[in-house]
């Protein structure tokens, strides 16, 4: 075969064969017309090699069925590689309705904050039925349905002959990933937008695989000179705009990447100042505002506005992420972040959310689902940065002074999990991205923990409803991500959580009130063990950052009863006390229960007869994942309720306890 580009988990393209689609919808035949003008200089056997896929059948198109979609350096392979390529369906795409399903799927969940293609130029491209001058990349609309699979239902997967999403997924991630590996596109902005959209990958094998997919298309966007887009030449070979929207949309996913994954950034603020440059405004997408085929001008006006938003959030994120996770060595981290640093990063958080936070609002209601539906996506990453913060002080504090910051993250967590509700009683937790995933682990976990020390009252109850809730949120995960691997983690943190707490005698709460103690509502481990808790939620950190090391951390964490704060690693060297006792001073917890959750979400009623009747009909439409779920309270998969039928009354006045005692999401 001839060379192509280096990329990342190289073995993953060649040891992950393409999936194996049954063939319920006919072949479309192609048109001889259409195809002739992309292989007219193409040899006779590679035309050959082309021609026979067209008499074979199954429920996918020659990609030169649409004239505008082209492969630049298809000329120049070796007809081998063709042979291979069009083995592995590469230069196919689906059919329609499936395929129209993927696009509009796109635009609706991908495209309105992370804007790497320009709506209007695609649409008018593709609805193009001659050739013209419009033209779009294969590897770059190969790349877009690979991401945009992930939103549909199982029910349209299905119809097309897919045995789940994830099989749809893999199948389409491989052949994007094939035409990268044999480097049918040589054009570095179509590279970059290609493998934007590929850092959208997640495997157990190669959890770095989308840090790895962002270097590259870092790499790309430099060549093609749209990380200096303010200095670009007007007579440029791209447009000023276009280097504009891709070099911030891959701030963006560079900030969310890092804050979710827990890694360093890798654009950073020395590469390019993000205070120091306009984000993307209304005016830079004007031209999509009329020309969308999946929302209306309002709302894209109003997404739009939600995407300046995000721009101007990572930019606050950007020393936050420095200081928490910085380029260099992590040991590094505890001396150099000092109270003037937590004192600045407090203040970009604030100003963020006093001056550019869009929160969600009761006013949402009358507008598309899709605007309250990324405000409170934003919200969830606002949130997580304020728990990263506000961990790492707590981290830092003595014993006596974390009180202080226990509010705030309480406060944190809280809105995390009204976010998730949100999503669940919304229907659209199965348009969340994958990258959702890493930031709702801790909280989760946080309930987990906190469900250990409640008795067997209303407390207790409310904490195994929510973690119920988190249930169906993950149920909604392993339809359309590889993430079993996350959840392997979380249920082996949490079984050392509790052979940790049965050595520390703290088997029930019980033990709790024995000592004093009053009962919290969130980060009860934090008081009673800070220890324990600081050495599990590192744990999670460091797998989520590396992958690797969750099992040295586990061995670790095994002895840790009998290990004084002094015996152990620097990090954990200031926290106080020997063989972690408990501490006897109790937190003055009632008052800050009422700073749970912020008063303006508080008196959201999204519990009203017409937002449950935006729940889909059929919440377990999709087949459950076998097994059981690590977050669930009591581990049990009750099959029965997979095609359980929900039968909701929008004149129904009834509280929201039904809907949940529906669902199945009561707690017991």
């Amino acid at each position: 075969m001839s060379s192509r580009p280096t990329s990342p988990a190289d073995d993953i393209g060649r040891s992950h064969g393409p999936t194996t689609v049954a063939t319920e919808a006919p072949f479309l035949e192609m048109s001889r017309n259409a195809s002739s003008h992309e292989f007219s200089n193409i040899s006779k056997p590679l035309q050959s090699a082309l021609n026979e896929s067209e008499t074979a059948s199954g429920p996918l198109l020659l990609f030169n069925y649409y004239p505008c979609l082209q492969v630049p350096n298809l000329r120049n392979l070796q007809p081998a590689d063709v042979a291979f390529l069009e083995s592995q369906k590469c230069f196919h795409i689906p059919v329609e309705p499936f395929l129209e399903t993927l696009v509009a799927h796109y635009f609706l969940y991908v495209h309105p904050c992370l804007p790497i293609v320009d709506e209007a130029e695609f649409w008018l491209a593709f609805r193009q039925r001659k050739p013209g001058e419009s033209k779009f990349s294969l590897l770059t609309f190969q790349a877009m349905l690979f991401v945009a699979c992930s939103y549909v239902s199982l029910t349209d997967a299905r119809k097309w002959g897919a045995e789940s999403i994830r099989a749809v997924r893999d199948s389409l991630y491989r052949r994007a990933k094939l035409l990268y590996d044999f480097g049918v596109e040589n054009d570095h902005l179509c590279l970059s937008q290609a493998l934007t959209l590929l850092t959208f990958q997640s495997t157990g094998s190669d959890h770095l695989i989308n840090s790895t997919w962002l270097t590259l298309a870092i790499q790309q966007a430099r060549a093609a000179d749209a990380h200096v887009y303010h200095h670009y030449p007007s007579n440029g070979k791209y447009k000023q705009s276009v280097l504009k929207r891709l070099w911030w949309c891959l701030v963006i996913r560079d900030r969310i990447i890092a804050l979710g994954m827990r890694r360093p950034l890798q654009i950073l603020p020395s590469h390019f100042d993000t205070t120091s440059h306009c984000p993307l405004l209304l005016e830079d997408l004007s031209m999509e505002i009329h020309a969308s085929e999946v929302y209306d001008p309002e709302t894209k006006v109003m997404l739009s506005k939600v995407l300046t938003s995000q721009c101007r959030l990572v930019t606050a994120l950007t020393t936050l992420i420095m200081a928490v996770y910085p380029p260099d060595q992590p040991k590094s981290l505890r001396k150099s972040f000092e109270s003037v640093q937590i004192n600045e990063i407090k203040f970009q958080l604030d100003y963020w959310k006093a001056n550019h936070m869009l929160p969600p609002s009761s006013q949402d209601s009358g507008c598309h689902p899709s605007i309250s539906f990324y405000k409170q996506l934003t919200c969830v990453y606002f949130e997580t940065a304020r728990l990263a913060l506000y961990h790492l002080i707590s981290f830092q504090a003595p014993q006596h002074e974390r009180q202080e910051n226990l509010p705030d993250l309480m406060n944190a967590v809280g809105v995390i999990n009204e976010m998730v509700k949100r999503f669940i009683v919304d229907g659209t937790a199965a348009h969340l991205p994958i990258s959702v995933v890493a930031y709702t682990v801790l909280p989760q976990l946080v309930l987990s923990f906190d469900l250990r020390f409640c008795g067997n009252g209303i407390g207790r109850k409310n904490q195994a409803h929510d973690l119920k809730i988190y249930n169906e949120l993950n149920r909604q995960y392993e339809l359309r991500y590889n993430v079993s691997h996350v959840a392997s983690w979380v249920n082996d943190i949490i079984c050392l959580f509790e052979t940790s707490i049965s050595r520390n005698t703290l088997r029930t709460a019980t033990t709790v009130h024995s000592r004093g103690l009053q009962p919290l509502h969130g980060f009860s481990l934090l008081q009673l063990q800070p220890a324990l808790y600081f050495q599990l939620t590192t744990l999670v950190d460091t797998s989520m950052s590396t992958g690797h090391l969750a099992l040295e951390g586990l061995q670790s964490i095994g002895t840790l009863s009998a290990t004084s704060p002094k015996e152990l690693s620097s990090p954990l060297e200031t926290l106080s006390g020997p063989n972690l006792t408990l501490s006897t001073t109790p937190y003055p917890f009632d008052s800050y229960r009422n700073k749970m959750v912020p008063e303006d979400v508080v008196n959201i009623d999204y519990y009203t007869p017409e937002a449950a009747g935006r729940l889909e009909t059929r919440i377990n439409e999709e087949t459950r994942a076998p097994g059981s779920d690590p977050f669930s309270p009591d581990k049990v998969h009750d099959a029965s309720r997979d095609e359980e039928y929900i039968q909701i009354s929008r004149r129904d006045t009834a509280s929201i306890d039904l809907l949940w005692g529906n669902i199945g999401l009561l707690g017991e």
